[in-house]
């Protein structure tokens, strides 16, 4: 298994997730340094046992066993248990995320074929029809 992957297993099921997930805002920098922090663990990734329990669930580390994540769902989903562990991870390694870039409303969809639209009413600036 590559150090950028998590795992867990409940109940005997082993789950492979990206620690990184799709998320953007960790820069390749950042991946990097967390990724070379992971390999001095054993390089094999992160390993997660999930214990459930009818007040909920955790997941211990087997690598680095003060990671734990867990909640209070006595059946999580897939998702929500890879959320809290990616949670616990980056908490762990002190993963520094960047704001995505904020983009204007205004410049979102744009016409490309330099055609203006023309529709058959034409309006005032002010929004009155003139």
């Amino acid at each position: 298994m590559s150090t950028n992957n998590i795992a867990h297993n409940s109940e005997n099921n082993e789950v492979i997730a990206a620690i990184f997930g799709n998320n953007p805002a960790v820069s390749l920098d950042e991946r990097a340094r967390v990724t070379s922090e992971i390999q001095k663990t054993g390089g094999g990734g992160l390993n997660f046992e999930v214990n459930k329990t009818e007040d909920g669930w955790t997941a211990q580390c087997k690598e680095l066993p003060s990671i734990v994540a867990g909640g209070t769902n006595p059946d999580p989903t897939g998702n929500e248990i890879e959320t809290e562990i990616r949670s616990a991870i980056f908490a762990a390694f002190n993963v520094q995320e960047t704001a995505p870039e904020k983009k204007s409303p205004y410049f979102g969809i744009q016409d490309l074929s330099g055609n203006l639209k023309q529709d058959s009413h034409n309006h005032h600036v002010g929004g009155e029809n003139c």
